[in-house]
């Protein structure tokens, strides 16, 4: 399970990925995390 902290972070992260022309779900398959967790996450606020 991952801290509400480190979601977050995560989140910064790959949005600055994104920022500089990553593409999301590359960003997320490099970390091993589904593009459906990261929804999840960013509409659970």
């Amino acid at each position: 399970m991952t801290s509400l902290a480190e979601r977050g972070q995560i989140m910064a992260l790959l949005a600055e990925a994104v920022d500089k022309g990553a593409r999301q779900n590359r960003a997320c398959e490099v970390i091993s995390l589904s593009e459906r967790t990261l929804q999840r996450w960013q509409n659970s606020g």
